[in-house]
């Protein structure tokens, strides 16, 4: 599942709290699933996260990725809690 996505270095994600909480998406392929998705998807569930950066200056891929994580609700601002780090960055 797709969670975020950014296909460029352009400021389409200086947005405000309540289009993080409800998530966005452009034309120009930006996307964020929002944060109140994330909680509801993550508080019951057990689940991997793993994130694929691109470096802009080698072109090369690295990633990251979490045995676990958890969003928690908007009243810990969306706190993200992550375990179990492996990777090539």
């Amino acid at each position: 599942m797709l969670l975020q996505q950014n296909n460029n270095a352009s400021s389409c994600f200086n947005r405000s709290w309540y289009e993080y909480k409800l998530g966005f998406s452009d034309s120009e392929g930006h996307y964020w699933i929002g944060n109140h998705v994330l909680t509801w998807l993550t508080r019951n569930g057990n689940y991997k996260l793993k994130i694929d950066l691109q470096s802009r200056t080698n072109k090369k891929w690295y990633y990251a990725e979490y045995n676990t994580f958890v969003v928690l609700p908007e009243i810990y601002n969306y706190k993200l809690m992550v375990d179990g780090y492996s990777g090539r960055l």
